[in-house]
Formats: C-alpha cells, sequence, structure tokens
C-alpha cells in the first residue's frame, strides 16, 4: 500500500502544478464572473484528465471516478463503488466558489477505496502546498506530522468552535441549514465555514477545530474525510449516528463529548424526518454491504483455491525432484562396484621381461583395470626381484 500512496502523492502534486497555473492566471486577470466559471471548469477538466490518464496507465484494471464524472442524475454509481475490489476516487477541485474569489481554501483529493472501504487518501492543497494523508491502519500525516486526537486536550461544550458547509444546492433546504447552525451556536462558542470540506477535515484533524458537521457531500469528499478523520482518532459517523456516510451523504467528525453534543442537536432538530429516513437508507445500506460481503467471500475462496493449485504443484515438483535425487544416488551407488572387464588383461610383455604368469596378471589385471608401468619403475622393479634370485 505504501507504493500506493507514493503513486498517489506524486500524481496529486504534478496535478497541482496545473491548478496552481490556472489560480494565479484567475488571480492576475480582471474578467467577468462568466469567465472565471469557464476557466474554474477549465481547470477541474485539466486536473482531472490528467489524474485520471495517470491511473489509467498506471493501473489499467481498476475503476476510476471522478466527482465531476457523475451521471444523468447527477449521483455516482455506489454499487459499481462497494463491488469494485479496487477503485479511485478523483475529487479535482474543493471548492470551486473559493478558486473563483481566489480564496486559498481550495484542495485536491484522490481516495483508494477496496468494495466500498476508504484505504488510503490524499488530500493536497496547491496554493499553500499543505498535504494530509492517511493510510488505513498507518495514521494520518499533515505534511510529516502524525495527527492524533488528543482527548485531554478537549474544550468545554461552551468554548468549542466547529466548522459545517452551507450551500444553496443542499437537498436540505438552506434555511433548514441556517436553522440548525443557530442551533448549534445556542450550545458551541462560535461556528466556521471555509467553503472547503477537505480542508475543514484535516483543520478539525490538527485540532483548530472541535468538530466538523456537513450534508450533501459528494462520495470522493466523504471518502478522504472519514479516513483522514478516522485515522486521527476523531469519532466519524453520518447525521443518525451510523457508518451509512456514502448513503447519507453527510457527516460529523469530533471529539466524542463534541460529537455527543452534535449528534444530539442535528436528532432534536430533524426529529421522527430523520429517525424514518434510516429505515428505507439501512435497507439500501445493507443490501449493499451484503453484496460486498459476499463478493469478498467469493474472492477469498477463489485466492484459497489458487493457493491450493499451486501447493499442490509445488508439493508434485518436490516429489519429482526428490525422486530424481533418489534415481541417482541408486545409480552412484551401482556405478561405485568395481566392473571386471571380461577381456583378459595383455600381460605379454611382463612374461618377456621374466615375470611368471601370476606376477605378470597381478600388475598388469588390477581389479579389472590395465596397468601400465613406466619402463624405469618396471626394470627397477625387475633388477630386484633377478638380484634376490642370485643371492
Amino acid at each position: 500500500m505504501r507504493a500506493f500512496m507514493n503513486i498517489a502523492k506524486r500524481v496529486v502534486d504534478e496535478a497541482g502544478k496545473i491548478f496552481f497555473r490556472g489560480f494565479i492566471e484567475a488571480k492576475k486577470v480582471d474578467i467577468y464572473e462568466s469567465q472565471k466559471v469557464n476557466l474554474a471548469q477549465n481547470v477541474i477538466y485539466s486536473v482531472n484528465e490528467y489524474i485520471e490518464k495517470f491511473l489509467q496507465e498506471k493501473f489499467p484494471e481498476h475503476l476510476i471516478i471522478s466527482e465531476y464524472s457523475e451521471n444523468k442524475n447527477n449521483e455516482i454509481d455506489i454499487e459499481a463503488i462497494f463491488q469494485a475490489e479496487n477503485c479511485w476516487l478523483i475529487s479535482p477541485m474543493d471548492s470551486q466558489i473559493n478558486f473563483i474569489h481566489h480564496n486559498q481554501n481550495v484542495a485536491i483529493g484522490l481516495s483508494f477505496l477496496s468494495y466500498g472501504v476508504p484505504v488510503l487518501t490524499v488530500v493536497y492543497n496547491p496554493i499553500s502546498r499543505d498535504m494530509y494523508s492517511a493510510i488505513r491502519g498507518n495514521g494520518a500525516i499533515f505534511n510529516d506530522v502524525r495527527l492524533r486526537f488528543n482527548k485531554l486536550s478537549q474544550n468545554a461544550i461552551n468554548m468549542s468552535v466547529i466548522s459545517t458547509i452551507i450551500a444553496k444546492n443542499s437537498r436540505l433546504k438552506t434555511t433548514s441549514n441556517l436553522l440548525l447552525s443557530s442551533e448549534m451556536l445556542t450550545e458551541f462558542a462560535d461556528i466556521r465555514a471555509s467553503g472547503s470540506p477537505l480542508l475543514d477535515c484535516g483543520l478539525t484533524a490538527r485540532g483548530e477545530y472541535d468538530g466538523f458537521f456537513a450534508s450533501d457531500l459528494s462520495i470522493c469528499q466523504l471518502a478522504a474525510i472519514s479516513l483522514i478523520s478516522k485515522e486521527a482518532g476523531l469519532i466519524t459517523t453520518d447525521y443518525l449516528g451510523m457508518q451509512n456516510i456514502f448513503i447519507e451523504k453527510n457527516i460529523i467528525i469530533a471529539g466524542d463529548k463534541t460529537h455527543t453534543k452534535i449528534l444530539e442537536i442535528i436528532r432534536k432538530f430533524y426529529g421522527a424526518k430523520i429517525e424514518n429516513k434510516i429505515l428505507t437508507e439501512k435497507e439500501k445500506y445493507t443490501e449493499l454491504a451484503e453484496q460486498a460481503k459476499i463478493s469478498e467471500e467469493a474472492r477469498i475462496k477463489s485466492l484459497q483455491t489458487e493457493l491450493e493449485l499451486e501447493q499442490r504443484k509445488k508439493d508434485a515438483e518436490i516429489s519429482k525432484k526428490e525422486k530424481q535425487i533418489d534415481k541417482e544416488k541408486t545409480q552412484k551407488s551401482i556405478n561405485k562396484k568395481p566392473k571386471r572387464d571380461n577381456k583378459k588383461a595383455d600381460f605379454s610383455k611382463f612374461k618377456k621381461k621374466g615375470f611368471s604368469d601370476k606376477q605378470s596378471k597381478k600388475y598388469a589385471d588390477k581389479k579389472g583395470k590395465k596397468v601400465e608401468f613406466s619402463s624405469k619403475s618396471f626394470n627397477r622393479h625387475f633388477d630386484r626381484k633377478n638380484t634376490k634370485r642370485d643371492k
């Protein structure tokens, strides 16, 4: 997974250069609002295209979904995300309004999911060059500093500062969002809104905010926010206090005390409406989760089958090698036994020198092998024998 993280950081850093050039260009030129929107759209398209092409070259089999590549109903296919083993979610610009107004609270988000579970994420601000990253089970990091929520440093509720996003295009009415924020102000010290959910999440993980809540977010944003907040040690749920953030498209992240208070205010504000909503959404989420579980079990089973086949092949190869080794050992032991030549040894030259038949045979045919003596050694031996006879 570290390799995936290095690739994600590299592609986001390169895409950030395209983003930064567009930001500077929009700041230098005095253009009309409509032209600024077009410029922002061009930057979004360029950043999105660069990241998509890069990932497709590196991972041609992976599913790649962008925040701006939604279907006709303006919704990302959640089922495809839950069923995909390897899925990348891209948020090329967060937020567009801040970009148009030259606000530096902008970011690029990139997340990797497996069967609907966020595994790694990178959030990068191309203007300030700040980067948040997280790997599931390995914690969250801001630049090179480890992020970890400290329960002991929690502020009192009446001294806590929380952040939120209030957008006109929210599914819940804007007036409802404003009324909810006013309810929060009765309990908390202040509410901030930077306009960028990804950066607000990072600031909450760093402890600059005590909590964050927002609704009507995209899955690309939710995947990044949920992983960074969880790895930083913050409690992360939807408005119902559950983990259905992809279905509900809303999120609460905070320490335990602040989270409990935010959840209490939201439930009190929406009342029976929000409680009834969970019945239909929970069924949908449960069904998708069950499908993901079944596909995961099938994948594990297929892997086990593959491993068993590989093990069988290895065992067959080992047994084949062992048999070959045994055969070679048997052959070597057979070869060690001396084989006597059927041909009679030629000891006539010894006979001519005065050796008897027995002596000639002894020197000429030792263990079935023909022995050849040098003339010097032969003559020395022959002279010694003759000297003994003379005596």
